[in-house]
């Protein structure tokens, strides 16, 4: 078989030469689980090396062809506590926090009333819509 690669090797190396495999997927710090990627391709070579038989290099290029990808890249423990960091809040709170003026916007909007009073002269704010207006203003928009 003809060996291909894509880590940059001769192709045309004599059967007694020996090809070294690169190393430096165990180093990569990609994203999407490249090195992952990059370890299955380097076992699928090798299995293809060898292959003693061609029913063992189609058994080797089925399982390529219909492998079945494995999401595991992050164990559910380190998702627990990214969460639970992200969802809990430190007790200490935000350094630039300050709790007087907290209360003070507290105090300041409990002192508005939860209805008012319309004490215009046509009571412009509290008369109902007609639907003529509804229709105007979605003409209008």
């Amino acid at each position: 078989m003809d060996d291909e690669s894509d880590d940059g090797s001769d192709s045309d190396l004599s059967e007694s030469e020996s090809v070294v495999p690169r190393r430096d997927h165990e180093t990569r710090h990609s994203h999407r689980s490249r090195n992952l990627v990059y370890a299955s391709r380097q076992a699928y070579k090798k299995r293809l090396r060898e292959a003693t038989s061609e029913k063992d290099m189609w058994r080797v290029v089925h399982d390529m062809m219909y492998a079945r990808r494995t999401f595991n890249a992050m164990p559910v423990v380190r998702l627990f506590e990214s969460f639970q960091k992200r969802m809990n809040p430190s007790p200490s709170g935000h350094p630039s926090f300050n709790m007087d003026v907290l209360l003070c916007h507290q105090m300041t909007s409990d002192t508005i009333p939860e209805r008012t009073v319309d004490q215009t002269a046509d009571t412009v704010f509290s008369s109902p819509f007609t639907v003529d207006e509804i229709a105007a203003a979605k003409a209008h928009l």
